[in-house]
Protein backbone atom coordinates (compact mmCIF):
# COMPACT_ATOMS: atom_id res chain seq x y z
CA UNK A 1 0.00 0.00 0.00
CA UNK A 2 1.38 3.44 -1.26
CA UNK A 3 1.37 6.70 0.65
CA UNK A 4 -1.58 8.08 -0.82
CA UNK A 5 -3.08 4.45 0.00
CA UNK A 6 -2.86 4.99 3.68
CA UNK A 7 -3.53 7.92 4.11
CA UNK A 8 -6.69 7.48 2.05
CA UNK A 9 -7.18 4.43 3.87
CA UNK A 10 -6.83 6.40 7.42
CA UNK A 11 -9.33 9.22 6.44
CA UNK A 12 -11.94 6.62 5.60
CA UNK A 13 -11.64 4.52 8.48
CA UNK A 14 -11.64 7.87 10.39
CA UNK A 15 -14.73 9.09 8.91
CA UNK A 16 -16.55 5.76 9.32
CA UNK A 17 -15.50 4.80 13.01
CA UNK A 18 -16.48 8.97 13.67
CA UNK A 19 -20.24 8.62 12.06
CA UNK A 20 -20.80 5.33 14.08
CA UNK A 21 -20.24 7.56 17.21
CA UNK A 22 -22.10 10.33 16.13
CA UNK A 23 -25.21 8.39 14.96
CA UNK A 24 -25.02 6.84 18.63
CA UNK A 25 -24.45 10.56 20.27
CA UNK A 26 -26.70 12.55 18.55
CA UNK A 27 -29.69 9.94 18.22
CA UNK A 28 -30.59 10.33 21.65
CA UNK A 29 -29.24 13.65 22.73
CA UNK A 30 -32.80 15.34 23.99
CA UNK A 31 -33.83 12.08 25.09
CA UNK A 32 -33.73 12.78 28.93
CA UNK A 33 -34.71 15.28 30.61
CA UNK A 34 -31.73 17.90 31.40
CA UNK A 35 -30.19 17.33 34.98
CA UNK A 36 -29.67 19.40 37.85
CA UNK A 37 -26.15 19.37 37.09
CA UNK A 38 -26.71 20.23 33.47
CA UNK A 39 -29.28 22.69 34.46
CA UNK A 40 -26.59 25.04 36.82
CA UNK A 41 -24.13 24.91 33.90
CA UNK A 42 -27.22 26.22 31.68
CA UNK A 43 -27.99 28.72 34.47
CA UNK A 44 -24.04 30.19 34.29
CA UNK A 45 -24.26 29.67 30.01
CA UNK A 46 -26.52 32.60 30.25
CA UNK A 47 -24.73 34.46 33.05
CA UNK A 48 -21.94 34.81 30.40
CA UNK A 49 -23.82 35.97 27.54
CA UNK A 50 -25.76 38.66 29.65
CA UNK A 51 -22.28 39.81 31.28
CA UNK A 52 -19.76 37.94 30.31
CA UNK A 53 -18.75 35.82 33.84
CA UNK A 54 -20.43 33.09 34.94
CA UNK A 55 -22.53 33.89 37.91
CA UNK A 56 -25.99 33.21 39.72
CA UNK A 57 -27.58 35.03 42.52
CA UNK A 58 -28.37 33.06 45.49
CA UNK A 59 -31.47 35.05 47.24
CA UNK A 60 -29.86 38.60 46.62
CA UNK A 61 -26.44 37.46 46.65
CA UNK A 62 -24.28 37.30 43.00
CA UNK A 63 -22.24 34.60 43.31
CA UNK A 64 -19.62 33.31 40.74
CA UNK A 65 -18.33 30.18 39.39
CA UNK A 66 -15.65 28.67 41.58
CA UNK A 67 -15.45 25.03 39.80
CA UNK A 68 -15.70 23.67 36.63
CA UNK A 69 -14.71 27.56 35.32
CA UNK A 70 -14.56 26.95 31.74
CA UNK A 71 -17.07 24.51 31.12
CA UNK A 72 -20.14 27.18 31.05
CA UNK A 73 -18.07 29.16 28.52
CA UNK A 74 -18.66 26.39 25.83
CA UNK A 75 -21.84 26.20 26.36
CA UNK A 76 -22.59 29.53 25.88
CA UNK A 77 -21.70 29.51 22.59
CA UNK A 78 -24.00 26.97 21.70
CA UNK A 79 -26.90 28.55 22.98
CA UNK A 80 -26.11 31.53 21.46
CA UNK A 81 -25.78 30.55 18.47
CA UNK A 82 -28.96 27.67 17.98
CA UNK A 83 -31.05 29.21 21.19
CA UNK A 84 -31.73 27.70 24.30
CA UNK A 85 -32.91 24.09 23.84
CA UNK A 86 -31.95 20.72 25.30
CA UNK A 87 -30.16 19.94 21.97
CA UNK A 88 -27.58 23.00 22.05
CA UNK A 89 -27.08 23.09 25.85
CA UNK A 90 -25.86 19.23 25.29
CA UNK A 91 -23.97 20.05 21.62
CA UNK A 92 -20.40 20.60 23.71
CA UNK A 93 -20.55 17.36 25.40
CA UNK A 94 -21.36 15.64 22.20
CA UNK A 95 -18.58 17.68 20.00
CA UNK A 96 -15.79 17.08 22.96
CA UNK A 97 -16.55 13.08 23.03
CA UNK A 98 -16.48 12.62 19.12
CA UNK A 99 -13.04 14.71 19.58
CA UNK A 100 -12.07 12.06 21.88
CA UNK A 101 -13.41 9.00 19.60
CA UNK A 102 -10.97 10.53 17.17
CA UNK A 103 -8.14 10.92 19.71
CA UNK A 104 -8.04 7.43 20.42
CA UNK A 105 -8.14 6.56 16.94
CA UNK A 106 -5.49 8.95 15.41
CA UNK A 107 -3.28 8.42 18.88
CA UNK A 108 -3.86 4.52 18.85
CA UNK A 109 -2.64 4.15 14.87
CA UNK A 110 0.50 6.27 15.55
CA UNK A 111 1.34 4.31 19.19
CA UNK A 112 0.33 0.91 17.77
CA UNK A 113 -1.27 0.17 14.47
CA UNK A 114 -4.54 0.93 12.23
CA UNK A 115 -6.16 -2.40 13.90
CA UNK A 116 -5.88 -1.56 17.30
CA UNK A 117 -6.75 1.93 16.45
CA UNK A 118 -10.16 0.87 14.40
CA UNK A 119 -11.07 -1.11 17.59
CA UNK A 120 -10.87 0.99 20.46
CA UNK A 121 -11.90 3.79 19.01
CA UNK A 122 -15.35 1.28 17.77
CA UNK A 123 -14.93 0.28 21.37
CA UNK A 124 -15.36 3.85 22.51
CA UNK A 125 -17.65 5.36 20.01
CA UNK A 126 -20.10 2.42 20.98
CA UNK A 127 -19.72 2.55 24.51
CA UNK A 128 -22.86 3.10 26.64
CA UNK A 129 -20.61 4.82 29.16
CA UNK A 130 -19.20 6.80 26.73
CA UNK A 131 -22.30 7.66 25.12
CA UNK A 132 -23.90 8.87 28.30
CA UNK A 133 -21.35 10.98 28.98
CA UNK A 134 -21.13 12.74 25.31
CA UNK A 135 -25.36 13.67 25.63
CA UNK A 136 -25.13 15.02 29.43
CA UNK A 137 -23.54 18.81 29.46
CA UNK A 138 -21.61 18.42 32.93
CA UNK A 139 -18.17 18.41 32.98
CA UNK A 140 -16.61 14.69 32.01
CA UNK A 141 -16.93 14.85 28.55
CA UNK A 142 -15.21 18.29 28.22
CA UNK A 143 -12.59 17.13 31.15
CA UNK A 144 -11.95 13.82 29.60
CA UNK A 145 -11.20 15.20 25.77
CA UNK A 146 -8.54 17.83 27.54
CA UNK A 147 -6.96 15.13 29.98
CA UNK A 148 -6.16 12.92 27.13
CA UNK A 149 -4.37 15.75 24.74
CA UNK A 150 -2.45 16.31 28.21
CA UNK A 151 -1.81 12.84 28.52
CA UNK A 152 -1.00 12.74 24.43
CA UNK A 153 1.73 15.06 25.05
CA UNK A 154 3.07 14.01 28.50
CA UNK A 155 3.66 10.45 26.74
CA UNK A 156 6.29 12.32 24.27
CA UNK A 157 8.14 13.65 27.27
CA UNK A 158 7.76 10.01 28.76
CA UNK A 159 8.93 8.36 25.92
CA UNK A 160 10.93 10.31 23.49
CA UNK A 161 14.42 11.14 24.53
CA UNK A 162 14.26 14.57 22.87
CA UNK A 163 11.36 16.55 23.60
CA UNK A 164 11.03 20.06 21.44
CA UNK A 165 10.07 22.62 24.03
CA UNK A 166 6.80 23.25 22.91
CA UNK A 167 5.75 19.96 23.76
CA UNK A 168 6.31 20.97 27.78
CA UNK A 169 3.81 23.87 27.20
CA UNK A 170 0.89 22.24 25.33
CA UNK A 171 1.24 19.48 28.39
CA UNK A 172 0.89 23.01 30.74
CA UNK A 173 -2.01 24.45 28.39
CA UNK A 174 -4.20 21.17 27.79
CA UNK A 175 -3.75 20.19 31.67
CA UNK A 176 -5.12 23.68 32.64
CA UNK A 177 -7.91 23.19 30.07
CA UNK A 178 -8.32 19.83 31.84
CA UNK A 179 -8.40 21.68 35.39
CA UNK A 180 -10.44 24.04 35.23
CA UNK A 181 -12.86 21.98 33.74
CA UNK A 182 -12.90 19.94 36.90
CA UNK A 183 -10.41 20.11 39.60
CA UNK A 184 -10.07 16.61 40.46
CA UNK A 185 -8.39 16.20 37.38
CA UNK A 186 -5.07 17.53 39.51
CA UNK A 187 -4.62 13.82 40.68
CA UNK A 188 -3.41 13.62 37.17
CA UNK A 189 0.00 15.58 37.82
CA UNK A 190 0.52 12.40 40.23
CA UNK A 191 -0.32 9.69 38.46
CA UNK A 192 1.89 10.75 35.28
CA UNK A 193 5.00 11.66 37.76
CA UNK A 194 4.53 8.18 39.33
CA UNK A 195 4.45 6.52 35.40
CA UNK A 196 7.56 8.38 34.06
CA UNK A 197 9.61 7.39 37.18
CA UNK A 198 8.65 3.64 36.57
CA UNK A 199 9.37 4.25 32.92
CA UNK A 200 12.68 5.76 33.44
CA UNK A 201 13.99 4.45 36.48
CA UNK A 202 17.33 5.19 36.51
CA UNK A 203 17.28 7.94 33.69
CA UNK A 204 16.45 11.17 35.58
CA UNK A 205 18.42 13.71 32.92
CA UNK A 206 14.71 14.91 32.06
CA UNK A 207 14.97 16.13 35.34
CA UNK A 208 17.67 18.41 34.01
CA UNK A 209 15.47 20.09 31.20
CA UNK A 210 14.70 23.29 32.21
CA UNK A 211 11.20 23.53 30.31
CA UNK A 212 9.93 21.11 32.65
CA UNK A 213 10.17 23.20 36.10
CA UNK A 214 9.54 26.20 33.81
CA UNK A 215 5.85 24.24 32.62
CA UNK A 216 5.86 22.71 36.36
CA UNK A 217 5.87 26.47 38.08
CA UNK A 218 3.16 27.58 35.49
CA UNK A 219 0.93 24.08 36.43
CA UNK A 220 1.06 24.95 40.44
CA UNK A 221 0.54 28.72 39.76
CA UNK A 222 -2.89 27.87 38.40
CA UNK A 223 -3.65 25.30 40.78
CA UNK A 224 -3.07 27.54 43.51
CA UNK A 225 -4.63 30.99 42.12
CA UNK A 226 -7.73 28.48 41.51
CA UNK A 227 -7.45 27.55 45.19
CA UNK A 228 -6.97 31.15 46.31
CA UNK A 229 -9.81 32.54 44.00
CA UNK A 230 -12.52 30.04 45.16
CA UNK A 231 -11.97 30.43 48.29
CA UNK A 232 -11.88 34.31 48.23
CA UNK A 233 -15.51 34.25 46.00
CA UNK A 234 -16.54 31.72 48.58
CA UNK A 235 -15.11 34.07 51.87
CA UNK A 236 -18.28 36.07 51.40
CA UNK A 237 -21.23 33.65 52.56
CA UNK A 238 -20.83 30.97 55.10
CA UNK A 239 -21.71 27.68 54.20
CA UNK A 240 -23.07 24.75 56.03
CA UNK A 241 -22.35 21.02 55.36
CA UNK A 242 -20.09 19.85 52.78
CA UNK A 243 -20.41 18.53 49.14
CA UNK A 244 -18.30 16.85 46.55
CA UNK A 245 -17.25 20.50 45.03
CA UNK A 246 -14.95 20.41 47.83
CA UNK A 247 -12.58 18.34 45.93
CA UNK A 248 -9.34 20.00 45.94
CA UNK A 249 -6.67 18.60 47.69
CA UNK A 250 -5.17 14.43 47.98
CA UNK A 251 -6.38 13.03 51.09
CA UNK A 252 -5.58 9.63 52.79
CA UNK A 253 -8.56 8.00 52.35
CA UNK A 254 -7.33 4.42 53.38
CA UNK A 255 -7.38 5.74 57.15
CA UNK A 256 -11.41 7.26 56.50
CA UNK A 257 -13.86 4.81 57.71
CA UNK A 258 -15.77 4.76 54.18
CA UNK A 259 -12.60 3.66 52.28
CA UNK A 260 -13.33 1.21 49.32
CA UNK A 261 -10.77 -0.21 47.91
CA UNK A 262 -12.80 -1.73 45.31
CA UNK A 263 -14.75 1.10 44.59
CA UNK A 264 -12.98 2.02 41.11
CA UNK A 265 -12.03 -0.77 40.26
CA UNK A 266 -15.63 -2.38 40.21
CA UNK A 267 -17.09 1.08 38.25
CA UNK A 268 -14.05 0.91 35.57
CA UNK A 269 -13.37 -3.07 35.38
CA UNK A 270 -16.23 -5.00 36.54
CA UNK A 271 -19.92 -3.24 35.63
CA UNK A 272 -21.72 -4.77 33.33
CA UNK A 273 -20.67 -5.37 29.76
CA UNK A 274 -16.44 -4.96 30.77
CA UNK A 275 -16.12 -8.90 31.89
CA UNK A 276 -14.48 -9.61 28.81
CA UNK A 277 -13.03 -6.34 28.34
CA UNK A 278 -11.47 -6.80 31.48
CA UNK A 279 -10.11 -10.55 31.50
CA UNK A 280 -7.99 -9.53 28.27
CA UNK A 281 -6.59 -6.49 30.11
CA UNK A 282 -5.33 -8.46 32.75
CA UNK A 283 -4.05 -10.55 30.38
CA UNK A 284 -2.02 -8.24 29.00
CA UNK A 285 0.41 -7.99 31.92
CA UNK A 286 2.64 -10.66 30.00
CA UNK A 287 2.30 -8.51 26.47
CA UNK A 288 4.18 -4.98 28.39
CA UNK A 289 7.41 -6.25 27.91
CA UNK A 290 7.39 -5.65 24.75
CA UNK A 291 6.20 -1.92 23.84
CA UNK A 292 6.79 0.79 25.38
CA UNK A 293 3.47 2.89 24.26
CA UNK A 294 1.66 -0.39 25.77
CA UNK A 295 3.42 -0.32 28.72
CA UNK A 296 2.48 3.35 29.38
CA UNK A 297 -1.31 3.33 28.63
CA UNK A 298 -1.37 -0.10 30.92
CA UNK A 299 0.31 1.72 33.54
CA UNK A 300 -1.40 4.62 32.86
CA UNK A 301 -4.56 2.95 33.58
CA UNK A 302 -3.89 1.43 36.75
CA UNK A 303 -1.96 4.09 38.34
CA UNK A 304 -5.29 5.97 37.81
CA UNK A 305 -7.31 3.50 39.49
CA UNK A 306 -4.68 3.26 42.78
CA UNK A 307 -4.69 6.83 43.05
CA UNK A 308 -8.14 7.67 42.58
CA UNK A 309 -9.16 4.93 44.99
CA UNK A 310 -6.21 6.19 48.20
CA UNK A 311 -6.39 9.71 47.54
CA UNK A 312 -9.34 11.33 46.21
CA UNK A 313 -11.81 12.33 49.17
CA UNK A 314 -15.23 11.39 47.46
CA UNK A 315 -16.07 8.39 45.32
CA UNK A 316 -17.96 8.90 42.21
CA UNK A 317 -17.57 6.61 39.03
CA UNK A 318 -17.13 9.39 36.86
CA UNK A 319 -14.45 10.73 38.19
CA UNK A 320 -12.00 7.53 36.84
CA UNK A 321 -13.82 8.13 33.42
CA UNK A 322 -10.89 9.62 31.62
CA UNK A 323 -9.46 6.45 31.69
CA UNK A 324 -11.78 4.53 29.50
CA UNK A 325 -9.75 5.34 26.27
CA UNK A 326 -6.71 4.12 27.60
CA UNK A 327 -8.65 0.82 28.80
CA UNK A 328 -9.94 0.09 25.46
CA UNK A 329 -6.63 0.69 23.65
CA UNK A 330 -5.00 -2.14 26.29
CA UNK A 331 -8.04 -4.36 25.41
CA UNK A 332 -7.46 -3.56 21.58
CA UNK A 333 -4.14 -4.29 21.25
CA UNK A 334 -4.01 -7.38 24.05
CA UNK A 335 -6.75 -8.75 21.40
CA UNK A 336 -4.29 -8.97 18.12
CA UNK A 337 -1.24 -10.10 20.45
CA UNK A 338 -3.02 -12.73 21.70
CA UNK A 339 -4.81 -13.70 18.76
CA UNK A 340 -1.59 -13.88 17.26
CA UNK A 341 0.12 -16.17 19.54
CA UNK A 342 -2.97 -19.05 19.95
CA UNK A 343 -3.55 -18.40 16.40
CA UNK A 344 -0.02 -18.93 15.10
CA UNK A 345 0.00 -22.15 17.22
CA UNK A 346 -3.49 -23.80 16.52
CA UNK A 347 -3.91 -23.10 12.80
CA UNK A 348 -0.95 -23.59 10.89
CA UNK A 349 -0.77 -22.44 7.22
CA UNK A 350 0.57 -26.32 6.39
CA UNK A 351 -3.04 -27.11 7.26
CA UNK A 352 -6.13 -26.27 4.95
CA UNK A 353 -8.23 -23.26 6.15
CA UNK A 354 -5.83 -22.23 8.41
CA UNK A 355 -5.75 -18.67 7.38
CA UNK A 356 -9.34 -18.77 6.83
CA UNK A 357 -9.97 -20.04 10.33
CA UNK A 358 -7.72 -17.41 12.15
CA UNK A 359 -9.24 -15.12 10.17
CA UNK A 360 -12.47 -16.60 12.03
CA UNK A 361 -10.95 -16.52 15.58
CA UNK A 362 -9.90 -12.69 14.72
CA UNK A 363 -13.46 -11.66 14.28
CA UNK A 364 -14.97 -13.77 16.74
CA UNK A 365 -13.27 -12.18 20.02
CA UNK A 366 -13.47 -8.87 18.07
CA UNK A 367 -17.30 -9.39 18.19
CA UNK A 368 -17.64 -10.86 21.22
CA UNK A 369 -15.48 -7.84 22.52
CA UNK A 370 -17.82 -5.15 20.99
CA UNK A 371 -21.08 -7.11 21.58
CA UNK A 372 -20.88 -7.78 25.41
CA UNK A 373 -19.47 -3.61 25.88
CA UNK A 374 -21.27 -1.88 23.17
CA UNK A 375 -24.58 0.04 23.79
CA UNK A 376 -26.25 -2.34 20.91
CA UNK A 377 -25.00 -5.62 22.17
CA UNK A 378 -26.86 -8.16 24.22
CA UNK A 379 -27.13 -7.50 27.90
CA UNK A 380 -27.42 -10.32 30.77
CA UNK A 381 -28.98 -7.61 32.75
CA UNK A 382 -32.21 -7.88 30.47
CA UNK A 383 -32.92 -11.35 31.36
CA UNK A 384 -32.80 -10.32 35.41
CA UNK A 385 -36.68 -10.71 36.97
CA UNK A 386 -35.76 -8.06 39.62
CA UNK A 387 -34.64 -4.54 38.34
CA UNK A 388 -34.98 -3.07 41.79
CA UNK A 389 -30.76 -2.74 41.77
CA UNK A 390 -29.81 -0.87 38.68
CA UNK A 391 -26.23 -0.78 38.90
CA UNK A 392 -24.67 2.27 37.17
CA UNK A 393 -27.59 4.07 35.09
CA UNK A 394 -24.93 5.60 32.62
CA UNK A 395 -23.89 1.86 31.90
CA UNK A 396 -27.25 0.98 30.69
CA UNK A 397 -28.64 2.30 27.63
CA UNK A 398 -32.33 3.46 27.30
CA UNK A 399 -32.34 3.18 31.36
CA UNK A 400 -35.33 5.79 32.02
CA UNK A 401 -32.91 8.61 34.16
CA UNK A 402 -35.22 11.51 36.71
CA UNK A 403 -38.10 12.87 34.64
CA UNK A 404 -38.03 15.97 35.54
CA UNK A 405 -39.41 17.78 32.72
CA UNK A 406 -42.48 16.11 32.54
CA UNK A 407 -43.33 16.61 36.02
CA UNK A 408 -42.64 19.60 35.66
CA UNK A 409 -44.86 20.21 32.46
CA UNK A 410 -47.63 18.42 34.23
CA UNK A 411 -46.46 21.04 37.30
CA UNK A 412 -47.29 23.79 34.93
CA UNK A 413 -50.34 22.86 33.29
CA UNK A 414 -52.45 22.39 36.66
CA UNK A 415 -50.47 25.64 38.32
CA UNK A 416 -52.70 28.15 39.63
CA UNK A 417 -51.81 31.81 40.29
CA UNK A 418 -50.48 31.89 43.60
CA UNK A 419 -49.51 28.48 44.08
CA UNK A 420 -45.80 27.69 45.95
CA UNK A 421 -43.38 24.92 44.84
CA UNK A 422 -40.90 23.23 47.09
CA UNK A 423 -38.48 21.44 45.02
CA UNK A 424 -34.87 19.79 45.18
CA UNK A 425 -33.79 21.03 41.38
CA UNK A 426 -34.54 24.79 40.95
CA UNK A 427 -32.75 25.17 38.10
CA UNK A 428 -33.96 22.32 36.30
CA UNK A 429 -37.47 24.04 36.81
CA UNK A 430 -36.03 27.45 35.65
CA UNK A 431 -35.16 25.66 32.37
CA UNK A 432 -38.27 24.23 31.72
CA UNK A 433 -40.67 27.08 33.05
CA UNK A 434 -38.54 30.13 34.28
CA UNK A 435 -39.64 29.64 37.84
CA UNK A 436 -36.86 28.52 40.56
CA UNK A 437 -39.55 27.80 43.58
CA UNK A 438 -40.05 29.76 46.65
CA UNK A 439 -38.59 26.70 49.28
CA UNK A 440 -36.15 23.75 49.54
CA UNK A 441 -36.73 20.64 51.91
CA UNK A 442 -33.78 19.41 54.25
CA UNK A 443 -34.27 17.80 57.69
CA UNK A 444 -30.37 16.41 56.85
CA UNK A 445 -27.59 18.21 55.49
CA UNK A 446 -27.02 16.32 52.74
CA UNK A 447 -25.48 19.04 50.44
CA UNK A 448 -24.44 22.59 51.45
CA UNK A 449 -26.48 25.51 52.09
CA UNK A 450 -25.91 29.49 52.34
CA UNK A 451 -26.44 30.92 56.21
CA UNK A 452 -28.33 33.85 55.89
CA UNK A 453 -27.99 36.06 58.81
CA UNK A 454 -29.32 39.11 57.60
CA UNK A 455 -32.73 40.22 59.68
CA UNK A 456 -34.05 40.04 62.90
CA UNK A 457 -34.91 36.10 61.81
CA UNK A 458 -31.41 33.97 60.29
CA UNK A 459 -33.08 31.12 58.23
CA UNK A 460 -30.60 29.16 55.62
CA UNK A 461 -31.03 28.63 51.64
CA UNK A 462 -30.13 26.34 49.61
CA UNK A 463 -26.95 27.10 47.46
CA UNK A 464 -28.37 26.82 44.01
CA UNK A 465 -31.24 29.75 43.65
CA UNK A 466 -31.26 30.72 47.10
CA UNK A 467 -34.65 29.22 47.84
CA UNK A 468 -35.47 29.16 51.83
CA UNK A 469 -35.16 26.09 53.44
CA UNK A 470 -37.42 24.00 55.41
CA UNK A 471 -35.14 22.04 58.24
CA UNK A 472 -38.08 20.53 59.98
CA UNK A 473 -42.02 19.35 59.78
CA UNK A 474 -42.92 22.74 61.89
CA UNK A 475 -41.16 24.93 59.74
CA UNK A 476 -42.77 22.72 56.40
CA UNK A 477 -46.22 23.85 58.20
CA UNK A 478 -44.98 27.16 58.73
CA UNK A 479 -44.47 27.57 54.99
CA UNK A 480 -47.71 25.67 53.76
CA UNK A 481 -49.52 27.49 56.05
CA UNK A 482 -48.49 30.73 54.29
CA UNK A 483 -50.15 29.42 50.69
CA UNK A 484 -53.21 28.12 49.54
CA UNK A 485 -51.75 25.65 47.21
CA UNK A 486 -48.25 24.51 47.31
CA UNK A 487 -46.42 21.83 45.15
CA UNK A 488 -43.81 19.51 46.13
CA UNK A 489 -41.35 18.00 43.35
CA UNK A 490 -40.02 15.51 44.87
CA UNK A 491 -37.16 14.59 41.82
CA UNK A 492 -35.35 12.57 42.83
CA UNK A 493 -37.24 10.67 44.75
CA UNK A 494 -35.29 8.07 46.01
CA UNK A 495 -33.14 9.96 48.14
CA UNK A 496 -36.28 11.75 49.91
CA UNK A 497 -35.29 9.43 52.64
CA UNK A 498 -31.71 10.06 53.03
CA UNK A 499 -32.80 13.86 53.52
CA UNK A 500 -35.98 13.85 55.29
CA UNK A 501 -37.08 12.68 58.79
CA UNK A 502 -39.90 9.80 59.16
CA UNK A 503 -42.66 12.33 60.81
CA UNK A 504 -42.03 14.51 57.60
CA UNK A 505 -42.28 11.78 55.36
CA UNK A 506 -45.35 10.34 56.99
CA UNK A 507 -46.59 13.72 56.65
CA UNK A 508 -46.31 14.27 53.21
CA UNK A 509 -47.74 10.35 52.20
CA UNK A 510 -51.15 11.74 54.34
CA UNK A 511 -51.37 14.58 53.71
CA UNK A 512 -50.39 16.06 49.99
CA UNK A 513 -52.11 15.09 46.78
CA UNK A 514 -49.77 12.60 44.11
CA UNK A 515 -50.72 14.32 41.36
CA UNK A 516 -48.41 12.74 39.09
CA UNK A 517 -45.96 10.24 38.80
CA UNK A 518 -42.37 9.19 36.50
CA UNK A 519 -38.80 8.02 36.71
CA UNK A 520 -37.36 8.53 40.05
CA UNK A 521 -40.11 11.11 40.61
CA UNK A 522 -43.46 12.43 42.34
CA UNK A 523 -45.36 15.60 42.12
CA UNK A 524 -47.27 16.02 45.22
CA UNK A 525 -49.75 19.33 45.94
CA UNK A 526 -51.36 20.47 49.44
CA UNK A 527 -53.98 22.54 49.59
CA UNK A 528 -56.44 24.50 52.20
CA UNK A 529 -59.21 23.26 52.81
Amino acid sequence: MNRLDQRLFYWLSAVLVLTCAALARFSSIDIRSLTLDESTIVVFAQSILEKGYPYVYVGSMEVQLATYEIVPYFMALSIGLLGLTDVAVRLPAALFGLGTTYLIFATAWRWFDWRVAILASVLYALSPWAIFWATNAFHPSQMQFFAMLTIIQAHKIITLDKVEPRTYYLTTFFFTCSYLSWEGIGFLLPILLVVIILMRWGNWDWLKNRHVWIASAIIVFVVVAQGIRRVLLQKSYLMVGSGRGDVSLPEFVFTKTYYDPFFYINELFTREGHWVLTGLFIVGIFYTRKSINFRFVYLLTIVAVFFMTNFLGYYSAHYIYYALPFLFMAVAVVTFELLKSVTSTAFSDTLGGGRTARRLSYCLLIAIEIGSSSAFGPKLWRNYGDFSDIGRGDMRPGLASIDYKGLIETMDKLSKPGDAIINFAPFTLRRYINKSGEYFLQNYTMQKLVYNAEGTSPYYLDKYAGNITLRSKDELLDALYNHERVWLLAAPYRPLRDILNAETLEFIDKYMTLVDESYDGKLYLWERY
